[in-house]
């Protein structure tokens, strides 16, 4: 039976009597199942446009991973942060790729490659990370974290360690010192857990 996305409630019907899906799943699924390729991409697209900022990321196919602090916050660093530094996989020349989506979602230019989010969320966008290998390479490392509704790559400590020693600004002794610490009482806490 050929159908179109308006279709969604026949197929609805045919889903009544089948167990283990709530209402809610059932009318999801019978939109997918009803919809055409085309369509279904464009539910697609739409789910990802209501993500936000890192939702258009995904949605055109821009790899990123979240570094720096803001990334180490997430993994139990405890300092703050005021920014987002996304480490995006485009060459330095498309830069205002990125810096388009995020206006289109509502950002303002702050800088050359740092917007803020309409929720007053500053991003910086990175293009290459020194002390580290390429994008790809490290993307590999990534531990995949939830960040703003979404399980996304984000750099491991040991990386943001390294990144920082080699760049060494001011700041950063204080963050490596941190980083640091949280590696080891990780490792202390693993090391009592296995022994359990």
């Amino acid at each position: 039976m050929k159908t179109t996305l308006k279709d969604w409630r026949k197929v609805h019907r045919k889903l009544k009597r089948l167990r283990g899906l709530d209402e809610h799943e059932k009318v999801l699924y019978a939109r997918s199942l009803a919809a055409t390729p085309d369509e279904r991409w464009q539910m697609n697209v739409t789910f990802l446009r209501s993500l936000g900022l890192w939702g258009q990321f995904l949605a055109e196919k821009i790899r990123f991973q979240l570094i720096g602090m803001s990334a180490a916050v997430i993994q139990g660093v405890p300092v703050a942060t005021f920014d987002v530094d996304l480490w995006l996989d485009l060459p330095a020349r498309q830069y205002m790729r990125a810096v388009n989506l995020a206006l289109a979602q509502g950002a303002k230019m702050a800088r050359n490659t740092v917007v803020e989010l309409a929720d007053g969320t500053l991003v910086n966008f990175i293009y290459e990370v020194t002390g580290l290998k390429d994008f790809a390479t490290e993307l590999r490392k990534a531990r995949k974290l939830k960040f703003h509704g979404l399980t996304v790559p984000v750099m491991p400590l040991e990386l943001i360690r390294k990144s920082k020693a080699a760049v060494m600004r001011p700041k950063d002794p204080a963050h490596i010192h941190y980083i640091e610490e949280t590696l080891r009482l990780l490792r202390a806490k693993n090391r009592a857990v296995k022994r359990q």
